[in-house]
């Protein structure tokens, strides 16, 4: 958004932001000669018509709009959805640092439009949720609900201080551990004693959106206001920025990529083979630079679990829960359990539902 002229005619012009008089800065057009008190031709800096703040706004409602749908789309069991979105993932990723995401979406989305007969796609379509209560918007990422398990599963082994690779966690925890997770929340909730949610009732919620609103307002966050600029460095969309990387050479060089992994050029036409210097070894190592994804992981079990989000259709509308666990309902939980001290070559069915 660099100017005025670029923006669609439907959005509101506001107020133009009033700066001082454009500045000149020495542009060198010519040798400069080596006497005392030369200097050198200057012209006026380029005024900057665009609005670097609304451009801001307007990507990030786009981004909210398709996660917002991509929870939607997970909580009511929608594959379809959830595979349209996965499809404009692969713009934001190739605009990014992260471009090993971009690789991945782009073996996913050929294998299964390309390369998987009908049934095959639909069947990894479908594996890819599960609903553990079986009521309706109660559906969860597949890879979510495991690494959920996982994470109460390293409580366990924490707290008993025993290995993964125990009969008893192997072949009992393992197998009932969301049921054995459970138990203790359906107790309290069949007594009238769930923990009451923190979350904002809906007549406050409306209230904070009218406040924000207003703000909004009267900032002219939503419109047009010529010159209005925060920042030094002009404001790059990742959407608009990864169409560009693809269509600017990075797709055809993936695609150079995986056909000669697979031994496909042998039987390309000439006139179809990459040159020497789309073959290079260059592209395996993108341009982009991965950014250093933080280390999430918790010694503390209970704040580990506290983390995730489910999301959840509630009353019409979208929810994302979190798993309410403490440190008190581990100890409980694990009260529960068979010690470990117990002779592991008894028969184990009795324990696995």
């Amino acid at each position: 958004m660099r100017g005025s002229r670029l923006v669609a005619p439907f959005i509101p012009r506001g107020t133009p932001i009033s700066r001082p008089e454009a500045q000149t800065v020495p542009v060198p057009t010519a040798p400069i000669p080596s006497v005392p008190n030369a200097t050198a031709p200057t012209v006026p800096k380029k005024k900057f018509l665009g609005d670097q703040v609304l451009a801001k706004s307007i990507a990030f409602i786009r981004e909210t709009m398709i996660a917002r749908e991509m929870s939607l789309a997970v909580a009511e069991g929608d594959v379809g959805r959830i595979w349209e979105v996965v499809k404009l993932w692969v713009f934001n990723f190739a605009g990014s640092t992260h471009s090993k995401y971009t690789t991945y979406l782009l073996e996913l989305i050929t294998d299964l439009e390309f390369e998987c007969n009908p049934e095959l796609r639909n069947a990894l379509l479908a594996m890819t949720l599960v609903n553990l209560s079986g009521r309706e918007g109660r559906w969860a990422a597949g890879d979510f609900v495991q690494e959920y398990f996982n994470r109460l599963l390293e409580a366990i082994v924490q707290r008993k201080g025993v290995e993964y690779g125990d009969q008893f966690i192997r072949n009992v925890w393992s197998r009932n551990i969301h049921h054995v997770g459970r138990l203790k929340l359906a107790w309290l909730d069949g007594v009238g004693l769930k923990r009451h949610s923190s979350a904002h009732t809906g007549a406050k919620q409306n209230a904070e959106i009218h406040i924000l609103l207003d703000h909004y307002k009267s900032q002219e966050l939503h419109s047009l206001c010529a010159g209005r600029n925060h920042d030094e460095a002009l404001f790059v969309d990742d959407y608009q920025k990864g169409i560009q990387n693809l269509e600017g050479g990075r797709l055809k060089k993936w695609v150079n990529k995986t056909t000669r992994a697979r031994g496909l050029m042998r039987n390309s036409p000439p006139d179809q083979c990459p040159t020497p210097n789309e073959n290079m070894d260059s592209e395996d190592s993108d341009d982009d630079v991965e950014d250093e994804v933080p280390d999430t992981n918790t010694s503390d079990p209970a704040e580990a679990l506290a983390k995730l989000r489910f999301p959840t259709i509630r009353e019409g509308g979208l929810s994302l829960d979190m798993v309410d666990f403490e440190d008190d309902d581990l100890d409980e939980i694990l009260e529960m359990s068979v010690s470990t001290d117990f002779d592991i070559d008894m028969d184990m069915d009795m324990y696995v539902d």
